[in-house]
């Protein structure tokens, strides 16, 4: 039987586990306190955070199934689109920054044969992934001849300016620890860029905590050289007083981004602790149907992410898991 390629998920397996090993915990205490204390009151206490507990891992694992590679396969939908808004003809070098298990690397490898390819990724303790993984999963795919893995920081990159033709970067680099202005990282991964490269970075460019005025950065970005037409079209195009009206998925991607991120932390403020870990898909629809609630959030453009072929539970879902991810630097 042919080895298959372990490429993790954006949920990870240990999250897993820890969550019904809690249901189970939380279930034997309940009934031990019934038991030998007859105590009724803590034996229900108890028991409604067992039930809340396993709601929650059942829902973690419906994520984990939509996530995985071969299952819902929604990590390589967005691998997908990543590549596809990167208009190159594959002839030179391209960094991937922040590759995780590989999985992105080996889908640029096989749509781009003839590219040296180089992956990087801090590989951190809290990341159930490796460099010995990703070297094995190239190997699976049949790739590993074109593909060099090194460990490094993507708020500083080991390479002098403009060695790569081409960049990619997925959902990294709001992640990046060590930058405390994720526009610096962006700004990294294009001082390793070619003049006339190309670049398909895809991150929650929307939030203004993260990033600011997009507008602003942009203008910045053009001063100091740079100018992808994909990429200032994209931000045009969710900027009505533009002119630019949205027409490929990138532009609709960000077009529904924008509204939805904002959105999602006004359903947040709804609940006791503002915790945006507390938001659920199930309410945030609910909200969204009550057009009394938030009546500014433009329901037509958060709809439009349709456009890429997601769905608005997608855009729900990935919204919830990106921001919760930051939770700490949004304030929620």
């Amino acid at each position: 039987m042919n080895e298959k390629a372990n490429y993790g998920n954006w949920v990870p397996e240990k999250a897993l586990y820890m969550l019904f090993g809690a249901v189970i915990v939380l279930g034997v205490i309940a009934v031990a306190v019934q038991v030998a204390l007859s105590e009724m009151v803590i034996a229900i206490i108890v028991g409604v955070l067992c039930i809340l507990t396993l709601v929650m891992a059942i829902y973690m694992l419906i994520c984990h199934e939509a996530f995985a590679f071969g299952k819902g396969n929604m990590m390589a939908g967005v691998h997908e689109h990543l590549i596809k808004h990167l208009d190159w003809d594959g002839e030179g070098k391209l960094l991937d920054i922040g590759c995780g298990a590989a999985a992105l690397t080996v889908h640029c490898a096989k749509a781009f044969p003839k590219a040296q390819i180089t992956a990087m990724d801090y590989w951190g303790v809290e990341w159930n992934y490796a460099k010995e993984q990703c070297e094995k999963n190239a190997k699976i795919e049949g790739v590993a001849d074109h593909i060099a893995f090194q460990k490094g920081d993507a708020a500083k990159l080991d390479f002098p300016d403009e060695t790569f033709d081409a960049v990619v970067s997925n959902f990294v680099f709001h992640e990046v620890r060590t930058a405390k202005d994720k526009r610096d990282v962006v700004k990294e991964a294009l001082r390793v860029l070619k003049k006339g490269g190309v670049f398909s970075f895809q991150d929650m460019f929307s939030q203004k905590a993260l990033y600011g005025d997009m507008e602003e950065f942009v203008r910045i970005l053009k001063e100091e050289g740079i100018d992808d037409p994909v990429l200032f079209g994209a931000i045009c195009a969710h900027n009505p007083k533009s002119g630019v009206k949205a027409k490929t998925k990138i532009q609709y991607a960000l077009l529904a981004a924008d509204p939805m991120s904002g959105f999602l932390k006004a359903v947040a403020q709804i609940y006791p602790d503002k915790k945006i870990a507390s938001v659920k898909r199930k309410s945030v629809i609910k909200r969204f149907n009550e057009a009394r609630f938030a009546k500014g959030a433009n329901r037509d453009y958060m709809e439009s992410i349709e456009f890429t072929g997601l769905m608005l539970e997608d855009l729900i879902d990935i919204g919830l898991e990106e921001m919760c991810a930051i939770s700490d630097e949004l304030g929620l």
